[in-house]
């Protein structure tokens, strides 16, 4: 399934209804976890690997994702694949979302081999996902919603894959509004990471946190 730029926008628009910001009208929860249950058994499968996840993530419109590890990538830098709420969108990725302005800087960086990435996307066209290019999903939201409070310059990426206070903190009122510029769940929180003293340690007891700050690539310290 391969369509042009313009015909992706035109998608894009009309899965945008600024009354259903977290899943559209239509939302079946199950269906959705059938459908990305059979992505993970897919990659596993593909690639050989046990493949992590973040599932049914909440108060985003991002459903889940799926990390093929690094050790069974060509290149050996992960590839995360995030599945929306919305139309069945998918978005490939190296590293992290964000890390690269795309999957060709990636190849062409050698963090993401060709044939690892169509191997990738074959699994998710053969599915019924509608695989949606970074970007593309990088360029600045003009729809009708109403976007997070946090969110300073959105994107498609934030209006389909992204994070939905519904309300902001007060404690985070007029006196930082510049802290964040993207919210994404992110699955770097099961890595271990140094702590003050220098010991490793393991972020939340090794639970998976729905949200985190991401400030752009050099900071996600995919490690």
């Amino acid at each position: 399934m391969t369509e042009s730029e313009t015909d992706l926008l035109t998608l894009l628009r009309g899965l945008d209804d600024p009354e259903w910001l977290e899943w559209p009208r239509d939302y079946n929860r199950r269906e959705t976890a059938v459908l990305f249950d059979g992505l993970v058994a897919r990659l596993e499968g593909d690639f050989t690997a046990r493949c992590l996840t973040e599932q049914d993530t909440q108060d985003s419109s991002e459903y889940g994702r799926v990390v093929v590890p690094a050790e069974a990538t060509v290149c050996g830098t992960r590839i995360v694949v995030c599945v929306s709420k919305f139309g069945s969108l998918a978005l490939v990725c190296a590293d992290n979302p964000g890390a690269f302005l795309g999957a060709e800087e990636a190849r062409a960086e050698g963090e993401l081999d060709a044939a690892d990435l169509a191997q990738v996307n074959r699994a998710l066209v053969d599915l019924g996902y509608m695989v949606v290019p970074e970007e593309l999903l990088e360029r600045d939201y003009d729809g009708p919603s109403r976007l997070s409070w946090h969110v300073q310059r959105p994107s498609w990426w934030h209006r389909f894959f992204g994070i939905f206070w519904r309300s902001r903190p007060e404690s985070q009122a007029g006196s930082r509004k510049a802290a964040v510029d993207h919210m994404r769940p992110v699955l770097d929180l099961l890595e271990p990471v140094l702590d003050c003293a220098g010991d490793l340690a393991e972020v939340g007891g090794g639970e998976v946190a729905d949200v985190a700050l991401d400030q752009r690539p050099d900071t996600l310290g995919s490690g």
